[in-house]
């Protein structure tokens, strides 16, 4: 679990979290705390809350590749000014 919180945090050369979480779920799973059959079963349980925040994620990744956020973060600049103070 560290590893993996240690890696989303490094996320080295870019790589996606998942890169780190999906092979430690699956470890996981084939050493023996967490059963396949359970795992689904939970995933199964909270879909709509996996398949919300899968749907945020790519959206991040969106906004992030058109450079969305700079965007937005230099018109509160220019708005508010370097001093962070509302004119």
């Amino acid at each position: 679990m560290l590893a993996v919180l240690a890696f989303a945090v490094v996320r080295p050369r870019g790589w996606l979290e998942a890169a780190g979480a999906v092979p430690a779920a699956a470890l996981g799973m084939a050493v023996g705390p967490v059963a396949s059959h359970e795992a689904w079963r939970q995933t199964h349980s909270l879909l709509h809350v996996v398949i919300f925040l899968v749907l945020i994620l790519v959206l991040d990744q969106l906004c992030a590749d058109e450079d969305l956020f700079e965007a937005v973060g230099s018109t509160v600049e220019r708005r508010c000014g370097s001093g962070g103070e509302a004119r």
